[in-house]
């Protein structure tokens, strides 16, 4: 029976509250409801009503009526400390499997009246953050979001609350923002190395290319030459002008290769690939990376590590990267 609840109020609220990146606050997405000073105050209330029937006090008839009065004005003003709010979703920062992404909302108060004692969480009792925002005035908020599964985490409902002023009521939203934060696979260290036709250890033939680093020569001098790269003490001597030529070695190019793996499961062969990406980006040497139907070359930096990564976490998932990292 509790299930069937659940599930009936789960199916009313994606009703009620429809998913959206930008979201206004305004009557339909708020609710509120006393909360427990809230009910308290309303008993106490009605203690000072039949207090004043029975003794025909006057006196206290007045005091519980404004304080009737003032109930109803907390009620209002709680209310209006939410409605008008903007949300809107934002960057996601993503993460390795089994550890905590990010989501980032941006929060925007309404231009004429300021909004104040804002709580922002994924839902009650969880971790939250405070925004207090001054008219028009707009704030980034990062909430964490454990990634239990590689691929796509969709987190629940971002629940923001407030109890301003006086904490007689509580006002909330449940939001669907649409956003999801994306799990790398987890690295696993492992030797076997994913190299087409090779090993991760195999000596390859070292390229060069012009650099600053080797001296390898001397040349003849052309105009475009800096003056720095002459060999003034050949020239001293008499026997013309010529440059200096230094050379740098350059990085041999490796692909990690799905189909090197003989062995292991998806998910196995996806975290041993993780692995590789990150070493080859720790040691600056270029990759390129195969999968089935998916090919990236070869490359190396921070944008590079990223294609790889948002592709292993992909692979198999049917989605597409379409949030920014």
């Amino acid at each position: 029976m509790k299930a069937l609840v659940q599930q009936t109020y789960a199916k009313w609220v994606a009703w009620r509250l429809p998913t959206a990146r930008l979201q206004h606050l305004q009557q339909r997405l708020i609710f509120i409801v006393p909360s427990a000073y809230g009910f308290l105050f309303l008993a106490v209330a009605a203690a000072i009503f039949l207090a004043g029937i029975n003794y025909q006090n006057n006196l206290l008839l007045g005091l519980s009526f404004y304080l009737a009065s003032q109930f109803l004005v907390v009620m209002f003003a709680t209310y209006r400390n939410l409605t008008g709010l903007t949300v809107e979703a934002e960057r996601m920062l993503p993460n390795f499997m089994s550890q905590h992404g990010q989501l980032r909302f941006r929060l925007q108060a309404r231009p004429k009246s300021r909004q104040v004692a804002l709580w922002v969480s994924w839902r009650r009792g969880s971790q939250r953050e405070a925004v207090s925002l001054r008219p028009n005035e707009e704030k980034y908020v990062a909430l964490p979001l454990f990634l239990s599964q590689r691929g796509w985490n969709k987190p629940p409902r971002l629940c923001i609350e407030t109890r301003y002023p006086l904490g007689l009521f509580r006002a909330w939203s449940h939001l669907d923002m649409a956003h999801s934060c994306l799990a790398w696979p987890t690295p696993i260290d492992t030797t076997e190395a994913p190299f087409k036709g090779a090993t991760g250890n195999t000596e390859q033939t070292q390229q060069w290319q012009l650099g600053d680093e080797d001296f390898q020569g001397l040349r003849e001098y052309v105009d475009s030459d800096s003056p720095t790269l002459v060999d003034w003490k050949s020239y001293a001597r008499g026997r013309g002008l010529y440059v200096k030529e230094f050379s740098s070695p350059v990085a041999s190019t490796e692909w990690l290769d799905w189909y090197s793996f003989t062995t292991g499961n998806t998910e196995l062969k996806l975290s041993k690939l993780c692995y590789w990406v990150l070493l080859r980006e720790k040691q600056q040497q270029p990759y390129g990376l195969r999968l089935p139907g998916f090919s990236l070359p070869p490359g190396l930096g921070e944008e590079h590590k990223q294609q790889a990564l948002n592709a292993l976490a992909l692979f198999e998932r049917g989605g597409q990267h379409e949030q920014s990292v």
